[in-house]
């Protein structure tokens, strides 16, 4: 074999023929491979492809050998020459041949004289063995061996023609092909056949580290049951169906599993006798620790386990330290840490430590592993926050780029695991982290306690500074010298211990042992710390809420007679009242709350002290209010805090017990409402302030007030986060902030979420606060309510123009379907219209435009309204668009029925009028009262209508149930027959599935059904609207 001028020469004799002439073959290297021409014929050919007959297939695949060594960068010795095709290959019909791939091998089979296997002659072998005529063939046996042995792996492509790659199969098939002799197993280059053994069942390889003066050694062996093989340059090859060893003399089958981690392969290549460095032992080493728990691999150190003497750790934290420097500029440092070891984000010592680091720890050896690919992240993060990047391990930050890290650069930086480094040198003007917020509750001179806030920053602590509002300088001065980095965590335990404790601008309040025992036993999440004589005062008051609920009568000013359940309701308001805590009357509707709250003011209001009571209602019940405090508690003064001249009526609010107001009129007036402080604070129909994101929520949770009631028959009408705003008022923090109450109990912004462990704790924090009532339980006496849902199957006209709106509706949703916001508002327009169309056609495009000219549900409650009134019953009609009540007004006066109408036009005292005039016993005057949903379903005694039809369903069953109980409450002394009014196939089945999930919500958080007993719902629009695709 010669090479010159980049040409590789090589002479090889044919079969035994000494004498005969020898076929000289030239090779080039050349981008497309290893070409080459035959001497004897002359023909060009590319290796790897069919060449002329004079060239055989161990020839072929001894080339094979000889083109891997031309393509390795520095190329081993070529193999002798001086054997002969005979030496290299012996007269076999067949053989099988172990190919070595860059990144992989397997075998080639061999057949007959010429060459290795092509894949079109596989496929032709296949086809033919198809047939019972192969079956007389010579080389019939050996293919059907060869097919029970092995399976087609790969097809592999040299120099245009394509050659099929095999693999054993797991079992005796193959081996027993080598054993009997029928098959021969060879390497290329080598002219020995290769021995096959099957190595026992429990074979395990085995790595023995130590130490040297030169450095350290490392020897693995494969342990196979009588035979040892050293590791060293060993290689295996794994499959599903089988995995062999290759060792220097022998290929081994190494039976079980599990599979083999490829990191093993690393191991392998260690050369025994040559002492690693440093750098590369510590890789090696964690190689070993990461595959210590590997059955099949054992490693050790010296005569020891290697666990014991090595441990490997990965768990860097970033960290920053920032290090202030002339006038507000600042440096900063981020890197990553373990222990003493840092590894910097920026700068040249970044690239020059190393992947591995050993430290020493309590007597054991650490490898520090990095992650480089974290620490780039990390990087990023830092670069994109304070938009520069440095070439040293320090970033520098001028004045103004300093003000801007504090207040939007660092907390994004935080929210990647940064923390401050609690070393930094800051020269009395930064306090390094971490932060921690308390309350600590001290005796005070009477029966309250004092709460004190206070901020602990490392072993220092300085008094809870005020809040501050969103966008101000995070930096917050603690003292003449020091300042701290108040971040997000540190500002929501801040506002979680203020709303809590009610903490003033000092950080100080007073509080009740009732509330402080209530706070320590619901909230053990918030830091109060308590000296033992203060426990021992606050210890009795641990169980806040009332044990029994106890009868109270009313004061001697009332003017009234109460029921049993309404004198325990005094009972418990007078408990709440006195232990310092709020509380929610949350009687189901009918029950009587206006008048157990005046029963418990007409007791209370002597012992309260001086400074008026504040009672917020929605604008229709402002009279009706009035009426009432004048009727049952005639000594109470009382004025109305509402239109035009409220302000130059009220003054300072002086010299009258009880105000009446409206929520719109907080809202508007809240300013100077927030400078008032009353003795107690009353909402009524407190769902008003449901939606947190409200200007009037958010203005009623401003008013100051001793003692704080909420009056709602539906403390939860959609999902629980209106729970969160009413306690937001009525006990600030207890529920904690929204973000902390929307992470336990809600999945989305708005969205449910009940697991039912969360839920019974939701009611064991909120229940002792919540006294809930419904009728079945307290009023044995009320005449029972019958509920039916009325189905209309609409017309054939009906339907057809029913699914035209439908169709023509998704057709223009689809225009808006990339735009997600406007998509939702088109949404709910069509929703609207299909609703519209199940009331009445005449309400979408206006009257006579589409011609249905007998709505099925119209006509059906112009009947049952007949049938009523010819039975002597009087009717209350409810529906959501005050255009069906015309509609249905119209329809009434044509047949002579007289009728009363309530709209959210009708003035307060028009309302009243309305009312008293229904209420009256005369026979002759109107027996129907028309009234929209919003406007008559809260608020109204209508006692005198014992049928109640509901024209139209609306989302939340929990307005319906209130606009029902008009008539259902206490006064009626007849049976209630409630209707609703559906059309079946339309988007009113939704409305009546979503009400059904909405009312479960409301029992579920209320205690009146078990969540152990559901697995909860989806509340999202999109379900409402399936038959949308």
């Amino acid at each position: 074999m010669e090479e010159e001028n980049g040409r590789l020469s090589v002479s090889l004799s044919l079969d035994g023929d000494e004498g005969a002439e020898k076929i000289s073959v030239s090779y080039s290297r050349r981008p497309e491979g290893v070409c080459g021409s035959c001497g004897r014929c002359s023909a060009s050919w590319v290796l790897l492809a069919d060449a002329c007959q004079h060239l055989h297939g161990g020839a072929f695949l001894y080339l094979v050998k000889i083109e891997e060594s031309l393509s390795r960068k520095s190329p081993e010795p070529p193999p002798q020459t001086s054997s002969t095709f005979r030496d290299y290959a012996p007269s076999r019909p067949s053989g099988l041949f172990l190919v070595r791939f860059s990144s992989d091998w397997g075998f080639l089979i061999r057949t007959g004289l010429r060459s290795a296997l092509s894949h079109r002659s596989y496929l032709d072998w296949t086809n033919r063995l198809r047939h019972p005529a192969a079956h007389r063939l010579p080389e019939y046996p050996i293919w059907k061996a060869i097919h029970e042995g092995f399976f087609l792996e790969d097809i592999r492509e040299w120099s245009g023609e394509r050659y099929p790659v095999f693999f054993p199969k797991n079992g005796s098939p193959f081996t027993g092909l080598i054993e009997s002799g029928r098959l021969s197993l060879y390497r290329p280059g080598e002219t020995h056949p290769l021995r096959l053994s099957a190595a026992v069942d429990n074979w395990r390889y085995v790595g023995r580290w130590s130490s040297s003066d030169e450095g350290f050694l490392f020897q693995g062996e494969w342990c196979l049951g009588e035979e040892t093989v050293n590791g060293w340059q060993t290689q295996w090859l794994e499959r599903k169906h089988c995995r062999l060893l290759e060792a220097p003399s022998c290929l081994y089958v190494l039976p079980g599993n599990p599979s083999l981690p490829p990191s093993l392969k690393g191991l392998l290549e260690i050369n025994p006798h040559t002492p690693l460095p440093l750098p590369a032992t510590a890789e090696k080493l964690a190689i070993s620790l990461e595959l210590r728990g590997h059955p099949r691999l054992a490693f050790q150190w010296g005569h020891g386990s290697l666990e014991e003497a090595f441990g490997i750790r990965e768990d860097w934290k970033p960290q920053m330290d920032v290090q202030p420097l002339e006038g507000q500029s600042i440096r900063i440092f981020p890197y990553v840490r373990i222990g003493e070891v840092r590894v910097p984000l920026f700068g040249p010592d970044r690239i020059a430590q190393p992947d591995f680091q050993m430290v020493s720890e309590s007597g054991k050896t650490l490898l520090l592993k990095r992650d480089r690919q974290s620490e780039l992240l990390l990087r990023n993060v830092v670069e994109k926050a304070v938009r520069k990047s440095s070439t040293t391990a320090w970033i520098y930050l001028s004045e103004e780029e300093s003000r801007g890290f504090w207040r939007s650069s660092w907390p994004e930086i935080e929210k990647a695991g940064f923390c401050r480094s609690t070393d930094e040198a800051h020269s009395g003007i930064l306090l390094p982290g971490p932060i921690n917020c308390h309350v600590r509750l001290e005796s005070g001179e009477g029966p309250e306690l004092l709460a004190q806030g206070y901020l602990e920053a490392g072993d220092r602590i300085f008094p809870l500074p005020a809040l501050r509002e969103e966008g101000e300088d995070p930096l917050v001065k603690l003292s003449e010298n020091d300042s701290i980095l108040f971040d997000r965590v540190a500002s929501e335990q801040a506002e979680m211990l203020r709303l809590l404790f009610q903490l003033d601008s000092d950080g100080k309040s007073w509080i009740t042992p009732h509330a402080a025992g209530m706070i320590l036993l619901h909230r053990p999440d918030v830091d109060v710390r308590v000296e033992e004589e203060v426990r021992k005062q606050i210890r009795p008051f641990l169980d806040p809420s009332p044990s029994t609920l106890r009868e109270e009568d009313a004061g001697p000013s009332f003017a009234g007679v109460l029921r049993t359940y309404q004198k325990q309701g005094v009972g418990w308001l007078l408990s709440l009242l006195e232990k310092g805590l709020p509380g929610v009357l949350a009687d189901e509707m009918g029950l009587g709350k206006t008048v157990t709250v005046l029963a418990f003011l007409s007791r209370a209001l002597p012992a309260i002290g001086p400074g008026p009571v504040l009672v917020v209602v929605p604008a229709s019940l402002v009279y009706n209010w009035e009426k009432e405090v004048r009727q049952f508690v005639p000594e109470l003064s009382c004025q109305i805090y509402h239109g035009s001249q409220r302000q130059a009526t009220a003054g300072d609010f002086s010299g009258t017990q009880l105000w009446i107001t409206t929520y719109g009129t907080v809202r508007n007036d809240i300013d100077r409402l927030s400078e008032r402080s009353f003795s107690m604070v009353i909402l009524d129909e407190a769902q008003n302030i449901k939606n947190p994101e409200s200007g009037t929520s958010v203005a009623v949770s401003r008013l100051k007030g001793g003692f704080r009631l909420l009056m709602t028959g539906t403390p939860v009408e959609n999902h629980l986060l209106d729970l969160w705003s009413l306690f937001r008022f009525l006990f600030p923090g207890l529920l904690g902030t929204r973000r902390f109450f929307e992470e336990r109990y809600v999945q989305g912004k708005g969205g449910s979420l009940w697991q039912k462990e969360r839920i019974h704790w939701l009611k064991s924090l909120v229940g002792p606060l919540i006294l809930r009532r419904t009728k079945k339980d307290v009023l044995s006496d009320l005449p029972e309510k019958t509920l039916v849902d009325h189905w209309v199957d609409p017309g054939e006209d009906e339907r057809t123009a029913y699914r035209m709106i439908l169709q023509k509706g998704k057709e223009e949703l689809r225009v808006f379907s990339g735009d997600r916001k406007v998509f939702r508002m088109n949404m709910l327009a069509l929703l609207l219209k299909l609703r519209l169309f199940c009331c009445h056609p005449d309400l979408v495009l206006g009257k006579g435009q589409i011609q249905i000219p007998s709505p099925a549900k119209f006509l059906e409650m112009l009947e049952k309204t007949r049938e009523a009134l010819e039975d002597g019953h009087r009717v209350l009609i409810f529906s959501q668009f005050t255009g069906m009540l015309d509609i249905l007004g119209d329809a009434l006066e044509r047949e002579g029925v007289g009728f009363y109408r309530l709209d959210g036009q009708t003035t307060p005292r028009e309302r009243q009028r309305l009312v008293d005039r229904f209420q009256e016993e005369n026979p002759s005057g109107p027996s129907v009262f028309l009234a929209s949903l919003k406007a008559g379903g809260v608020g109204l005694t209508l006692t005198n209508a014992d049928f109640v039809f509901h024209y139209d369903p609306w989302w939340n069953p929990q307005v319906e149930n209130q606009a029902t109980d008009r008539a259902h409450r206490i006064g009626q002394k007849r049976p209630v027959f409630v209707y609703r009014f559906l059309t079946r196939g339309t988007v009113e089945e939704k409305v009546k599935a979503l009400k059904d999930e909405k009312l479960l919500l409301f029992d579920m958080v209320m205690g009146e059904v078990d969540p152990a007993s559901e697995d909860g719902f989806s509340r999202q629009l999109e379900n409402i609207l399936e038959w949308i695709p």
